[in-house]
């Protein structure tokens, strides 16, 4: 293979609050990257830096922090920490080898650090974890190794090992290398654990292990050279504890993402997906042709929108023309820029494995695109795209409007800007109810983005629960009858028609049939009596949401042949089916929703009871480790505020998913409380 730069990725992951910003403000300071350390309670950190951030004190998206080493570079991300955020946490585990999963030493296992492992696992990338806030009061070293090897297994070892945790932590000895002047004890202990460590780097390397059991021991040169491949077969996940406050571990923790965790070129080829759909082999080397992914898209005032991009392989110049993945057409590259947080420094060239910004690009790129230059023949490569990362499903609606008539022209867009920033946010307009849409994972996230829209483009918006979409059908038979006469001097206006209804199966749909005999209703009237019935569909009859599945059909009429017209029949049409409908028992269908629940075990009679006040209808349950499963038929209206409440019953440590199922009838009760409703805002009488 072509040779590599030595450049290391990796991405702070965990809980809020876990302490990533923190950790990752000391790393760039051992770096020499900045002087001196900011704070997170300060608004000063290199990675918080969006005034929504600032203000929260909390990280609402990724920053990719660029650090320049003497025999290569390290790229840093740190992602938010609440699950609401997660996509921009799934993004930056899509473009680095390795997820730092930080855990604070207090209390249990956080839900979302078990959370990001497993994303972390179906990303395939290395893992490590970071014990942060180890002078917390009352933590015992033994409880959390033992909290963290129950949960993740015994291929957690401590690569970095203190004296104690809480106020007494004043020495962090290096496993691999441990200082002469260390605590005797310490030292001891830091020995056996290096044993432990040598065995679970030696498992990844059939060779290297039977040289271990024939010598029982391995050279220290070739046990570093074998700690990056053993991370990739993940037979080891490195430990590290660390006080990002007052630096201790820092060092140590540092020179080990450094030297030890693994470049692109350890894990071998990535896999892209070829015209055909084969699995396409995509090597790192540099002297390949260009390839990267778009894993990001901020907005900036000045410059317009900027893609992070991570070069997966070859090399990028400002003058590499790239194609565009929607069209095909060549886009020439405005920038290039390296990242530092917000700071962004141009640079003319970078090379496999980098994680670096693109800017005044000629056409919009998006999440998840893959970037080929466009060229021809071999100096573009065979022509491929790299799959996009999956992302949790919507589950909080809002509609919203404009607070003045003069954004209503730029509300749209200026959304769309937002929502390319935050993947897991969709806009969209309601086919029924036409109301604007925005859907995200939780009412901070809307709110946090709609903060930003006010804030960048000066559009204030109000929110309200999205109008439920149900739909009018019937449940029995009849008959309706309308006639239509209007005289006022000349010509007047006449048409009458009978007609029948029935209901239909759920998804046929409207059926009109002609039963006419004998020319009660003449031949070329007809079309206007079905153009006025299925004016009705969409505007509704009892309660104003749209008709299905309902056959009608027009037995009878009369005419008048001066005054009839098609507008007559067009208006007696639509008022013989109004009458009709009214008669034949009709109902209102709600939307019923798949939902599957993941809740700590111990909740799950909690969370039931609660889905039975929700009118749900337990679909059954399953359980994964200490984590329980409960799936459910929900109507979506018992559903609009459930994120909310699912947090405050599992104390944040459940997570839900929705999918359409079915259209179900309303409860009478609750029809009866609709149809009221909607007709004293609007009342029942004859169209004319």
């Amino acid at each position: 293979m072509a040779q590599v730069i030595d450049v290391r990725t990796f991405a702070l992951v965990g809980p809020a609050d876990s302490g990533k910003t923190t950790l990752a403000e000391s790393l760039a300071h051992a770096y020499g990257a900045i002087t001196r350390k900011g704070s997170v309670a300060d608004g000063t950190t290199v990675a918080d830096y969006e005034p929504e951030e600032k203000e929260k004190k909390h990280s609402f998206q990724l920053a990719v922090l660029h650090l320049p080493r003497k025999n290569g570079i390290v790229e840093m991300i740190d992602t938010p920490g609440y699950p609401e955020f997660i996509a921009d946490a799934i993004a930056g585990l899509s473009v680095v080898e390795t997820a730092a999963i930080c855990i604070p030493a207090v209390g249990t296992i956080p839900f979302h650090a078990r959370t990001m492992w497993g994303r972390a696992e179906a990303a395939g990338v290395a893992r490590a974890i970071v014990v942060t806030k180890m002078d917390h009061p009352n933590v015992e070293l033994d409880t959390v190794l033992e909290a963290i090897q129950s949960q993740f297994g015994d291929r957690c070892v401590p690569v970095t090992l203190p004296n104690a945790l809480g106020p007494n932590a004043k020495q962090v000895v290096d496993v691999l290398r441990p200082a002469a002047d260390a605590d005797a004890g310490l030292r001891d202990r830091a020995a056996g654990f290096y044993a432990t460590f040598v065995e679970r780097v030696v498992e990844a390397d059939e060779k290297l292990m039977e040289s271990y059991l024939e010598s029982g021991s391995v050279a220290p040169e070739v046990l570093e050279k074998a700690i990056a491949r053993a991370m990739v077969a993940k037979t080891v996940v490195p430990v590290f504890f660390v006080n990002s406050a007052t630096g201790l571990g820092i060092p140590e923790l540092a020179r080990f993402v450094e030297l030890y965790f693994p470049r692109a070129v350890d894990f071998g080829a990535h896999v892209g997906v070829g015209p055909d759909g084969k699995e396409v082999q995509v090597s790192p080397s540099t002297t390949e042709p260009f390839a990267g992914f778009v894993f990001k898209t901020v907005t900036d005032k000045a410059i317009g929108e900027i893609h992070y991009v991570r070069v997966t392989r070859g090399t990028l110049d400002h003058d590499l023309p790239i194609a565009d993945p929607h069209s095909g057409k060549p886009l020439k590259i405005g920038g290039i820029l390296t990242l530092f947080g917000k700071d962004r420094k141009p640079t003319d060239h970078c090379v496999s494995g980098q994680l670096i910004a693109i800017s005044k690009m000629q056409a919009p790129l998006h999440f998840g695109d893959t970037l080929l230059p466009a060229l021809e023949g071999k100096d573009r490569g065979v022509v491929f795209h790299f799959k996009k990362p999956e992302l949790p499903k919507p589950t909080v609606s809002w509609a919203i409007e404009p607070k003045r008539r003069e954004d209503e022209g730029k509300i749209a867009e200026t959304l769309r800007k937002i929502v390319a920033e935050d993947p897991s946010l969709h806009l969209r307009r309601d086919a029924t109810t036409h109301e604007l849409i925005i859907e995200g994972l939780s009412d901070l996230q809307i709110n946090t983005q709609l903060h930003r829209l006010h804030r960048m483009y000066g559009v204030e918006v109000s929110t309200h629960l999205p109008k439920i979409a149900y739909k009018e059908a019937i449940r029995g038979k009849a008959e309706g009858h309308y006639r239509h006469k209007k005289q006022s001097g000349g010509r007047g206006q006449f048409g009458e028609i009978y007609c029948r209804v029935e209901p239909r199966e759920r998804g046929a749909g409207f059926e009109f049939v002609d039963d006419v005999v004998g020319g009660s209703v003449p031949r070329q009237f007809l079309p206007a009596v079905e153009k006025g019935m299925r004016s009705v569909l969409e505007k509704g009859i009892i309660a104003g949401c749209e008709v299905i599945d309902v056959s009608v059909s027009v037995y009878d009429g009369k005419y008048h042949e001066v005054d009839s017209d098609g507008i007559s029949f067009e208006i007696a049409g639509r008022n013989a089916f109004k009458d009709a409908f009214i008669k034949a028992k009709p109902i209102l269908l709600e939307p019923i929703m798949d939902v599957t629940i993941v809740i700590p075990q111990a909740l799950m009679g909690a969370v039931i009871g609660d889905l039975n006040t929700r009118r749900g209808r337990i679909m059954g349950m399953d359980s994964v480790g200490d984590q329980a499963i409960v799936k459910a038929q929900v109507p979506l209206k018992e559903l609009q505020q459930y994120t909310t409440q699912l947090r405050s019953v599992t104390a944040g440590e459940g997570s839900f998913t929705l999918e359409f199922s079915h259209y179900d009838q309303v409860p009478s009760t609750l029809q009866e409380q609709i149809v009221s409703e909607w007709a004293a805002a609007h009342g029942h009488k004859a169209e004319e």
